[in-house]
């Protein structure tokens, strides 16, 4: 949990959306079902039941990448947290915010997630990057509402 200051309040918090892993699940139903069906013929119930446990250690695998991150942005601040035992946090005062980019590819527009991207004056590389956050046009214009104030 980030520390907020005294008048600081959380506008918003979120981490990579579900199907920003839409390929794992997939790949990870298919695994399972072949698994299922390896499972009937007794030559190959080991391979069935090894298709099966890496199926379900690809939904551990998704677990761990979307706890690892969480995205959030205060009245002040755009902050992003990444790890589960070690921490990287990395922040910028939208006060400071001079660009913001919303970047989806044509799957992410049909699944309403995408990334967004947020830089200081002088810096050519983002500071700040969202990763496959659900709806990236509403937390762009959550930050704007941060960098305008109370209003």
């Amino acid at each position: 949990m980030t520390r907020l200051g005294p008048e600081e309040k959380v506008l918003w918090v979120g981490t990579r959306a579900w199907s920003e892993f839409l390929a794992w699940w997939f790949l990870g139903g298919v695994v399972f079902g072949a698994g299922i069906v390896l499972l009937t013929i007794p030559k190959l119930r080991l391979v069935g039941g090894a298709a099966i446990l890496l199926s379900l250690l690809s939904v551990v695998a998704i677990w761990i990448s979307r706890a690892s991150r969480r995205y959030t942005v205060t009245s002040e601040r755009a902050i992003v947290r990444r790890g589960l035992v070690s921490r990287n946090i990395a922040e910028i005062e939208l006060k400071h915010i001079r660009d913001i980019q919303v970047k989806q590819s044509a799957l992410q527009r049909i699944l309403r997630t995408g990334t967004l991207a947020l830089s200081s004056a002088g810096r050519a590389e983002a500071e700040i990057v969202f990763e496959g956050i659900p709806n990236p046009e509403g937390v762009k214009e959550v930050v704007r509402q941060g960098m305008r104030g109370p209003s």
